[in-house]
C-alpha cells in the first residue's frame, strides 16, 4: 500500500509540473512542425545560393583578371612588334640615304669631262708606255713641260720620253684641271663639280690651298694685275664669292680681299679696292693701316704715304702713323697745297693705281 501511495504521489507531482495552473497541456500542431522544417530548409538553400553567387563572383573576377593580363600582354607584344618594325624602317632609310649619297658623285660624274687646257678626256687601256690600272683611266691634260696628267684612280703624271710615271697626292674627284706655270714652279687649279677648287703644286706635289676658289688668274698680263709682273712666284690673284683675293702662292695665305680688285706693293703693303671707289691698305699681318676715300696712295722706302686733299700721312708696317720719318724735312719744305702735285712728279714715290 505504501508502494501504491508512493507511485501516486510521484504521478501527482509530475502532473503538477505539467499543468501547474490546473490547465490541460496544449496539443502540438503538426503543421507547425512542418513549417519550421520548411523554414530551416529555405534558410539552408538561401545560404547555399549565396555561397554559389560568391563563388561565381570570385570566378568572374578571376576571369576578368586573366583577361586584363592577356590584354596587357597582347598590347605589349603588339607594341614590341611596332617598335621593331619602326626600327627596321629607320635603319633601312639610313642605309638608303647612305647609298644615295655614295652614288650621287658617280651619277653626276660626266663621261667625258671638259678640261682646260687640253682636249676632252679619252678612256684608254694604255696611255703610251703606261698600262692603266682602272677602266676609268683617262688622259686629262698635257703639261707645259711635255708631260701628261692622267686620272687612273689617282692622279698620275706621265713622262713619255723617259717612260716614267709619278703618282701625285691629289685626292678625290675633280671635273677639270687647269695647269699653269707661276714663277719657277708648275701648278694646277683642280676644280670640283661644286664650282670651286684648290691650287695644287705639281712641282712640290702638295696642296697650296683647300677647295676655295672659283677662278685663278694665271696670266700675269691680265688687267686684274695692273702691271704687277713682279709678283709671279710670290702672290697670285684668285676669285671667290665675287671677291678678288691676293693669295700667297707659297703658303696659301690670303693677304687681302676686295670687291673691285686687289694690289700688292713691292715693299709689302696690300691694297683692297671697294665698290664705292675707296681703298683700304693692309700690312702683311692682315691689319688695316689706312683708309683713302678719294685721294692717292704711294710707297717710299718702307713707308706707306697717303694724300687726301693735300693732307699727307705716313705709316709704317706696324700701322703707326708717323710724325717723324726719313724724308720729313723734304715734305715740310713743300707748300701744303702743292704736296700732291710735287709727290706725283717725284719718282722716288711709287704710286698705287687708283
Amino acid at each position: 500500500m505504501d508502494n501504491q501511495d508512493s507511485k501516486k504521489s510521484f504521478i501527482d507531482k509530475v502532473s503538477g509540473l505539467v499543468n501547474r495552473e490546473g490547465q490541460q497541456p496544449k496539443p502540438v500542431d503538426p503543421s507547425t512542425l512542418v513549417n519550421s522544417r520548411t523554414q530551416s530548409m529555405v534558410i539552408s538553400d538561401r545560404e547555399q545560393a549565396e555561397r554559389e553567387l560568391q563563388l561565381l563572383a570570385a570566378q568572374r573576377e578571376q576571369v576578368q583578371r586573366e583577361q586584363t593580363v592577356e590584354a596587357v600582354t597582347e598590347t605589349a607584344k603588339k607594341t614590341g612588334v611596332y617598335v621593331i618594325i619602326i626600327s627596321i624602317c629607320v635603319i633601312l632609310l639610313i642605309l638608303v640615304a647612305i647609298l644615295v649619297f655614295t652614288l650621287i658623285p658617280y651619277l653626276r660624274r660626266p663621261t667625258n669631262p671638259e678640261v682646260t687646257p687640253g682636249n676632252n678626256t679619252i678612256e684608254k687601256t694604255n696611255i703610251g708606255f703606261y698600262e692603266c690600272l682602272t677602266k676609268e683611266c683617262q688622259e686629262l691634260v698635257e703639261l707645259p713641260d711635255g708631260r701628261t696628267l692622267i686620272k687612273d684612280g689617282n692622279y698620275v703624271i706621265l713622262d713619255q720620253e723617259n717612260e716614267e710615271s709619278f703618282t701625285t697626292t691629289i685626292s678625290g674627284y675633280y671635273e677639270s684641271a687647269t695647269v699653269f706655270e707661276w714663277g719657277d714652279k708648275l701648278y694646277a687649279h683642280v676644280l670640283r663639280d661644286t664650282g670651286v677648287g684648290a691650287i695644287f703644286s705639281l712641282t712640290d706635289n702638295k696642296y697650296i690651298t683647300s677647295d676655295s676658289y672659283e677662278l685663278i688668274y694665271s696670266d700675269v698680263t691680265d688687267e686684274v694685275y695692273s702691271g704687277q709682273t713682279w709678283i709671279m712666284g710670290q702672290y697670285i690673284i684668285a676669285k671667290r664669292s665675287g671677291d678678288y683675293r691676293m693669295v700667297d702662292i707659297k703658303t696659301g695665305k690670303e693677304m687681302v680681299q676686295g670687291t673691285k680688285g686687289v694690289f700688292a706693293t713691292k715693299n709689302g703693303y696690300f691694297i683692297a679696292y671697294d665698290e664705292s671707289g675707296s681703298r683700304r691698305a693692309f700690312n702683311g699681318s692682315n691689319i688695316q693701316i689706312a683708309f683713302v676715300e678719294t685721294g692717292d696712295i704711294y710707297t717710299r722706302d718702307d713707308y706707306l704715304v697717303t694724300i687726301e686733299a693735300d693732307d699727307l700721312k705716313v705709316y709704317n708696317k706696324e700701322g703707326t702713323e708717323l710724325d717723324d720719318y726719313s724724308f720729313k724735312g723734304e715734305i715740310d719744305q713743300i707748300d701744303y697745297d702743292k704736296r700732291a702735285a710735287t709727290i706725283a712728279g717725284d719718282n722716288r714715290y711709287s704710286k698705287v693705281p687708283n
